[in-house]
């Protein structure tokens, strides 16, 4: 996720569209008795390429969930296919859920503005919240313009309940 934690500047955000193909029921991955309780996904891109999330086993640990956003690239187990990607990569090997990174990116330009507006801090730390703010919109206004440009959608965010300040984004046709 680009949150710049250690102010590395975002060289390229990338957006992909994914298909699902199947759904699974799949097992923890620490289950010993390996029972199918919870849901994997493969899922194909535009050129072909196979992605799966959660599968074929499902990965939670004791106090996340991240793996439920995530979606790795499947490489068949052709060793030149695979030494061919990790030479050469033409993308990440990993995406995460547009949703889930878009709404981090806009709770921390929040938090950030938070601290950047707070007149008792330290000015160097309002300095750096001002940064980061920008840094992070500039992330969230590539992510918006590629969705436009290239996907016709748009970010929508509503309450996750109501009267909740809390927002849940979703991805619309424009």
């Amino acid at each position: 996720m680009p949150y710049l934690y250690d102010w590395s500047p975002v060289k390229k955000v990338w957006i992909k569209e994914l298909e699902v193909k199947e759904h699974h029921k799949v097992h923890w991955e620490m289950d010993p008795e390996k029972k199918k309780d919870y849901d994997g996904y493969i899922l194909h891109d535009q050129t072909g390429n196979i992605w799966h999330n959660q599968y074929p086993s499902a990965a939670y640990e004791q106090f996340s969930n991240e793996a439920d956003y995530l979606f790795q690239r499947h490489f068949p187990g052709e060793k030149e296919e695979l030494d061919a990607y990790f030479n050469d990569p033409k993308e990440p090997a990993d995406f995460k859920l547009l949703s889930n990174v878009y709404s981090r990116i806009a709770k921390g330009i929040n938090q950030c503005k938070d601290v950047a507006d707070n007149v008792q801090k330290d000015p160097e730390e309002r300095k750096r919240g001002e940064e980061l703010v920008k840094l992070l919109t500039l992330v969230k206004e590539d992510i918006d313009n590629q969705l436009k440009e290239t996907f016709k959608k748009k970010m929508e965010s509503k309450p996750l309940y109501e009267g909740s300040k809390l927002l849940k984004w979703n991805i619309i046709d424009l």
